[in-house]
């Protein structure tokens, strides 16, 4: 009996020391994978407010060409029934413009393929 209680305490320790290294694996993942979903979220916030910039600039071009043809009324008018219709398009294409893009995305992000895990591993 004397003999297994070496052996005992050794496999406890190892087990020990296994659960802490998948607790550490769970860390690191977790950590790698919301660095890559808050960096994707950066990079849209900035390209949106840039694309919200660049939208305006062309909405005032366009008004301002407008305006020589017709009456600024009708030119903005036209500019707003053109931002009405676009955005009653994006309502109804809710679906394959933004929710299914945000779902790939996360699925990618937290969902890990078994053929990447066996390629990462070298096995």
């Amino acid at each position: 009996m004397n003999n297994q209680e070496p052996n005992i305490d050794h496999i406890w320790k190892l087990v020990k020391r296994l659960g802490a290294l998948y607790v550490e694996n769970a860390r690191l993942t977790f950590t790698e994978k919301l660095t890559r979903l808050l960096s994707t979220l950066a990079l849209v916030a900035v390209v949106f407010m840039l694309l919200s910039i660049c939208l305006l600039f062309l909405t005032v071009c366009v008004c301002d060409l407008l305006v020589e043809a017709l009456s600024p009324t009708w030119a903005c008018l036209i500019i707003g029934g053109f931002y009405l219709i676009l955005i009653l398009l994006v309502i109804a294409l809710k679906r394959p413009l933004i929710v299914d893009p945000v779902c790939r995305l996360l699925s990618r992000v937290i969902i890990e393929h078994p053929t990447e895990r066996t390629i990462e591993n070298g096995n």
